[in-house]
């Protein structure tokens, strides 16, 4: 988890799609940016449904 945050410390999002050796910012990694997005807001959508859920069996009990 670190590893990652290091990673995302040091770069930017322009840094991230820009070609290095033209500068032009390349549409596909754009994408597959919001792609990842999408599906980590997926992920955590379903953690925090599956918190609430926890959280709603206890109070029933």
């Amino acid at each position: 988890m670190q590893d990652v945050r290091d990673r995302v410390d040091r770069r930017t999002f322009i840094q991230d799609v820009t070609e290095p050796l033209t500068g032009r910012i390349d549409q596909r990694k754009v994408a597959a940016k919001f792609n990842n997005l999408e599906h980590a807001v997926n992920d955590l959508t379903a953690a925090v449904e599956q918190i609430a859920e926890s959280a709603e069996e206890r109070k029933s009990a």
